[in-house]
This record gives structure tokens, C-alpha cells and sequence, in this order.
């Protein structure tokens, strides 16, 4: 069996492209990247190395002081690996592109940081503003929600592994407790075994292929009990990073990235074609709008500044905006999506 585990490590580093894993467990946050960690990565999405560089905080970019100089704006930008955008380089984020931006021909000095996890949810952007983001003293919180996979990724009964809360009666967020540790072994294999790394990620495919897709819940326009209370879930975690960002006198803008099958007809037909694996039968309940239209109303009722990215991504005519077509965005999707953003932020 040995022998057979070591072949296997060799045939794995001679025949694929396999990196040691980007992220580490935090018993706070639930996951963040390698604090510390630069160098270039094969990024199977884009089909190319890119250069990776995560500060002391375990977030994509530079260092910077707590302390904010009197003449810096920060903008702390929230949100999954939409944000964190791995597969083009740091400069082509969303995150590097506004910073740019809003630096051009500006008298202040902005600096935009990325707190973008792979695999997070709003619930750890919840938490990663309370204990990391807010003591970096932001004038501007921008929440992205991506409309693919957050809904599902904050609710305990549709997904797992990951921090969560849960709505009490007397509507508080409740945290559920979580458990971030590993053993020491799966943490070397991690960082040493390519071999580890390839399986985890083939046997994730594997399970996403034949399970039932449970984020693509979000689109049933009637929602039954479950999905109902997870919408609830979601409408309150947003609510109430809104409301402890507005307490600290700060602005907050909630950013609704669309999903490509938003986007794109076809892409919506595999929505339609993966029904039957959710037990939904009857295609007429589910509706590509119909999560940025509750969001919409949870905006105005809870007067929060909201930008919908939906329809510039289905006018866009160029370049495409998603690896794959329904994978993270390319550079032109960052690109785009700055320009957004850009446009509200604008000083």
C-alpha cells in the first residue's frame, strides 16, 4: 500500500498539474488563504500560472497598517472567491482594477482591500468584518453577494462545512458552533502531498456532479419551508452587517454579482436540464430574477444602498465574463464589474 501511495505521489507531479492547497482552517473565520504565502500557481479555471501573494491576514494582496494615515480612503471589499478572483492576476481583480481607478487623477489616496475567501459565505463576511476588516478603519464596506452560490453556502441545511448562524426567535443571529480543526497530518499533506491535494479536489467534482445542485435553489420563486428559512438566513446576515457597518458611521453598499446562468440562456438551460435532481419538476417556479428582486426589496426596505450588476453583464458584447461560462469571472469580467462599482463609488 505504501508503495502504491508513493507511485501514485510520483505519477501525480509528473502528469498533472496539482499545487498544495491555497487555504488554511481558522477557528474564527472558518478558512482563509495561506497567511503569508507568494509565489505562482497553476490555476486549473484559467489554464495558467498566476502569481498568488496573500498578506499576514490570510487575504489576497499587500500588508497595510492598522492605523490609517490621515490622507488614505479604504474601501474593505467582502465577499467568496468572486472577490478573492485567483485565476487572473492580483492587479486584474476587481479589487486591483478599482483601486487603480479610483487613485486616477484623485488628490486622495485610496486603497481597496480584498477580503475575498474561496469557499466563504456572508456569514464568514460577517465575521471577517468584525474581526479583521473593521480594524483596518474603512470609510467604505462593499458586501459582494454572488447570486451562484452565497444563498446556498449560508444555510446549514442546503450546505456544509462552513460557519454558520441561525435566526432565534426573537430574530438575532445565533452563531452555530464550528469546529475549525485538522489534524496534523491532513495539514502537512496539504502543503506536501500533491497526490492528497488531487483527490480531495477530484472526489469534490465527483460529488458535484452527481449531487443534486442545492444552490440553484435561489431561483424557485415559490420557496417551500427549508428554502424559505434560508432566504430568511440570508436577508438577516445582510441586515445586520449593514446595520453594525452604519453604526460605525461608514458607508455600506451590497454588490450583487450575477451567476452566468442569469446571464446567459444557455447557461440557464442546465438550471432547467438539473431540476429533476432537486425534485423540482415544474421549471414555471424558477426564475433567474427572482433573487435580485428579493434583494431589491430587502434594500429598500432596509434602506440599504444596492448595486445590481445583472443587467450590464447580460448587455456586455465582447470578450466573455466567465471562465467556462458559468465559472469565476475573467479579467473582463473584473473589469466590468469595477466599472460598476466605480461608477457608485466615484468620488
Amino acid at each position: 500500500m505504501l508503495l502504491a501511495l508513493v507511485l501514485a505521489e510520483v505519477l501525480i507531479r509528473l502528469a498533472i498539474n496539482v499545487e498544495p492547497s491555497l487555504q488554511i482552517r481558522d477557528p474564527v473565520l472558518g478558512k482563509k488563504f495561506v497567511p503569508g504565502f507568494s509565489g505562482q500557481v497553476w490555476i486549473e479555471e484559467a489554464q495558467r500560472v498566476v502569481d498568488q501573494r496573500f498578506n499576514r491576514d490570510g487575504f489576497r494582496g499587500p500588508d497595510y497598517a492598522h492605523d490609517k494615515p490621515a490622507d488614505v480612503r479604504r474601501v474593505a471589499v467582502l465577499g467568496d472567491s468572486m472577490v478573492a478572483s485567483v485565476a487572473v492576476d492580483e492587479r486584474d481583480t476587481m479589487v486591483g482594477l478599482l483601486q487603480s481607478r479610483l487613485n486616477e487623477n484623485s488628490n486622495t489616496c485610496w486603497q481597496v482591500l480584498n477580503y475575498g475567501v474561496a469557499g466563504s459565505g456572508t456569514s464568514q463576511d460577517l465575521l471577517v468584518y468584525r474581526h479583521v476588516a473593521a480594524h483596518y478603519q474603512p470609510d467604505v464596506v462593499v458586501l459582494v453577494y454572488f447570486m451562484g452560490n452565497d444563498f446556498a453556502d449560508n444555510s446549514p441545511q442546503l450546505s456544509s462545512r462552513r460557519v454558520y448562524f441561525e435566526v432565534t426567535e426573537n430574530d438575532h443571529l445565533k452563531p452555530i458552533e464550528f469546529t475549525a480543526r485538522s489534524s496534523a497530518g491532513s495539514v502537512w499533506l496539504n502543503q506536501h502531498s500533491r497526490f492528497y491535494v488531487w483527490q480531495k479536489t477530484a472526489l469534490a467534482k465527483l460529488r458535484g456532479k452527481l449531487g443534486a445542485r442545492q444552490d440553484y435553489w435561489i431561483f424557485d420563486g415559490q420557496p417551500d419551508a427549508r428554502v424559505e428559512r434560508a432566504w430568511q438566513l440570508n436577508e438577516r446576515i445582510i441586515k445586520q452587517l449593514a446595520v453594525e457597518v452604519s453604526e460605525a458611521g461608514r458607508q455600506f453598499l451590497l454588490v450583487l454579482y450575477p451567476a452566468g446562468e442569469q446571464v446567459s440562456s444557455e447557461q440557464w438551460q442546465r438550471v432547467i436540464d438539473h431540476l429533476p435532481t432537486l425534485g423540482a419538476d415544474d421549471p414555471s417556479h424558477f426564475d433567474p430574477d427572482y433573487p435580485r428582486q428579493r434583494l431589491a426589496r430587502l434594500a429598500k426596505r432596509e434602506g440599504i444602498d444596492l448595486l445590481d450588476l445583472t443587467e450590464a453583464f447580460r448587455q456586455h458584447q465582447g470578450p466573455p465574463l466567465y471562465f467556462n461560462g458559468n465559472g469565476h469571472f475573467t479579467e473582463s469580467g473584473n473589469h466590468l464589474a469595477m466599472q460598476q462599482v466605480y461608477a457608485k463609488l466615484q468620488p
